[in-house]
């Protein structure tokens, strides 16, 4: 079996500081990202929402710690 397959022209490169500023609209101001009580993103943090522009996100961040501090994972953490 052969099978004949055209690949297209890719190329990567660094990005420069110019287009990284232009892709930003926002300022981490705190190093915090999830408050460990509420699973809510801390505000001005790296998840904030205000920042990082997803609406939704947070409660999708959320979700996934609250899956991984379940069952067994919260157990391993307790011993």
């Amino acid at each position: 079996m052969s099978s004949e397959s055209s690949f297209g022209l890719m190329q990567i490169g660094l990005a420069t500081a110019e287009d990284i500023r232009g892709w930003s609209y926002g300022e981490v101001k705190k190093p915090e990202t999830i408050n460990y009580r509420t699973l809510k993103p801390e505000k001005d943090g790296l998840f904030c929402e205000k920042i990082f522009g997803v609406p939704g996100l947070g409660m999708l961040l959320r979700q996934v710690q609250a899956r991984a501090l379940q069952g067994h994972h919260l157990r391993a953490l307790w011993r």
